[in-house]
């Protein structure tokens, strides 16, 4: 990107490298019956300090991406280069998607 000298990427890819953590997908598994789904995922900490403890949002989400329900998920500190994994379990018919955000 810098030798196509693409100021827009680079820019996002300047932001993303910056953010004080990122989420992984493990597993997105929705439950016999259409009625509930669960979320492992990774939350891990690439600073080179410990990332303090915050609340995570997982908020699950139809396929007309209408919020169907949500979990409030107590993340702990995370050291240096370190990772926390994080098992959600939504709940309601027709899950199809989901999103997270801090609160």
């Amino acid at each position: 990107y810098v030798l196509l000298r693409d100021a827009t990427s680079i820019g996002t890819l300047q932001r993303l490298q910056a953010l004080p953590w990122s989420f992984e997908l493990i597993r997105f598994a929705p439950a016999a019956g259409d009625t509930s789904v669960t979320v492992q995922g990774a939350v891990s900490n690439a600073q080179d300090r410990p990332l303090p403890a915050f609340r995570l949002t997982m908020e699950f989400l139809n396929r007309a991406c209408e919020l169907v329900s949500q979990t409030v998920v107590e993340v702990p500190q995370i050291d240096p280069n370190g990772s926390q994994t994080v098992d959600v379990t939504g709940r309601g018919r027709g899950i199809a998607a989901y999103r997270y955000k801090t609160n």
